[in-house]
């Protein structure tokens, strides 16, 4: 198998750990301790199962000498990134942009017109946060 995926699966363990203990351990923390903020508690609850999955799939990446035994679990690590990906900039605020001296924030992707924090088109001028 080669080098770099044996290094890169070394390397992803431990954030894969980490992320199970935030989320198992601490539910009720993600605002503070993860990515974005997840309700209700049994949710980040069951996304760390995901994580601790991904940690022991890793985990045999490294201690596996055959391809053909891990092969079909990089479909699942595949579809997780694309999942996460997309969950991110869907729950993310886009980032505030400044149009006609107001400042106002875009749609995911930046695409659209730019909103305000209430939807609303960008007639209204946006408080700072």
């Amino acid at each position: 198998m080669l080098t770099y995926t044996r290094v890169l699966s070394g390397v992803i363990v431990p954030f894969l750990l980490a992320a199970f203990v935030i989320l198992y351990v601490f539910p009720g923390e993600t605002k503070r301790l993860f990515a974005w903020t997840i309700k209700p508690t049994m949710t980040p609850m069951v996304l760390a199962s995901a994580y601790l999955g991904g940690a022991y799939f890793f985990v045999r990446v490294l201690r596996e000498r055959r391809w053909t035994v891990i092969k079909t679990g990089f479909l699942s690590v595949a579809l997780m990134l694309v999942a996460a990906v997309r969950a991110r900039s869907e729950l993310d605020p886009a980032p505030a942009d400044v149009v006609d001296g107001r400042r106002v924030r875009r749609r995911a992707g930046g695409l659209g017109p730019p909103l305000v924090r209430d939807g609303s088109p960008a007639a209204t001028r946006l408080a700072d946060p």
